[in-house]
């Protein structure tokens, strides 16, 4: 059997026109919170009714993630990957950015206000330097991604935790159990994707210390201890920038139908594939976790009789309404 949910965004609506038990009806009709709604048909799963309900907790749960804003998942996707990819460069702990306070200078002393010029200059060397090693970083994850998006084959599969099935994926950064170059890739498409303007742009915010007009890293000069001028490499960010955009907008064919994924989902499903658990992004944020768990599930339930899955099902989420309590 066939439900169509797409045609109505409403879960009420479709859960209306349903039939299912009583309990839920009432809920559904005395308009109760979507979180009382999934409990309700959990609780009233069973084998006669559950490719029905598990369509009905799923889209629940798709409704529950829609109440967070996407600037709640935005700012918190910022700071993880900010904690991520960032060294210390002064000593202090944390991103490494701006960690220089700024320092209380006496006008009338010379020797104060030259020492002061100096470790700002030092300052700005460090950090520029290590924008640079982070843009490089970066560049080399995107490079990597857009020779998987040309290769990699998809494929549905009944027998792997996501659902599909992969191939040609060797440029894969996450290979070899290389997981933070996998979160890292995901944590910087996902800010993109949430992103509504340039005003919130995470990266141009990030690097607009040494950002020129046109988009790109301020060229730095240095003299050595021979006094030999140096400028550094020119990195175009607006150029990575659009790339990694351009990116979060490819879609790939899945092989064997008329059906297409993004490459961010393709990304997604490739981590929980060969790392056999969420991104780190998408840890504890309800709909991932929620995904993997179902995905387990289905693979590793599909020889057992409906009841017995309908009752393990119950029991996931009894467990996880345990540990949400402790």
């Amino acid at each position: 059997m066939i439900i169509e949910l797409s045609k109505d965004k409403s879960l009420r609506n479709v859960l209306l026109k349903a039939n299912i038990d009583n309990n839920t009806m009432s809920l559904v009709k005395a308009d109760a919170h979507i979180s009382d709604i999934k409990n309700s048909l959990i609780e009233n799963l069973n084998s006669s009714n559950m490719v029905r309900y598990r369509k009905y907790i799923a889209k629940a749960e798709d409704e529950e993630d829609e109440l967070r804003s996407d600037e709640e998942i935005r700012d918190d996707l910022e700071e993880e990957l900010d904690e991520s990819m960032a060294t210390t460069v002064t000593g202090g702990g944390g991103t490494g950015i701006s960690q220089t306070k700024d320092l209380e200078v006496d006008e009338e002393s010379r020797t104060v206000s030259e020492g002061f010029e100096a470790t700002e200059n030092r300052r700005r060397q460090i950090e520029h330097k290590r924008i640079i090693e982070e843009l490089q970083d970066i560049s080399k994850l995107l490079d990597a991604t857009k020779v998987l998006a040309n290769n990699i084959k998809i494929k549905k599969s009944r027998k792997t935790l996501s659902g599909y099935k992969f191939l040609n994926f060797a440029s894969w950064v996450g290979r070899r159990g290389n997981e933070d170059n996998s979160n890292k890739l995901l944590a910087i498409l996902t800010i993109l994707k949430k992103q509504t303007s340039d005003e919130k742009n995470f990266f141009y915010d990030r690097y607009k210390e040494f950002l020129t007009a046109d988009g790109k890293l301020e060229i730095l000069e240095t003299k050595n201890k021979k006094g030999k001028t140096k400028r550094s490499k020119p990195v175009n960010i607006k150029k990575i920038v659009t790339e990694l955009e351009e990116l979060n907008k490819r879609m790939l064919p899945i092989e064997d139908s008329n059906e297409k994924i993004s490459l961010y989902d393709t990304l997604i499903n490739l981590h929980i594939n060969e790392i056999e658990k969420n991104p780190s992004i998408k840890q504890n944020k309800g709909k991932f976790a929620r995904q993997t768990a179902r995905s387990k599930e289905i693979a590793r339930k599909l020889s057992m009789p409906d009841q017995d899955i309908a009752m393990e099902m119950k029991k996931q989420y009894n467990l996880f309404k345990k540990n949400m309590i402790n």
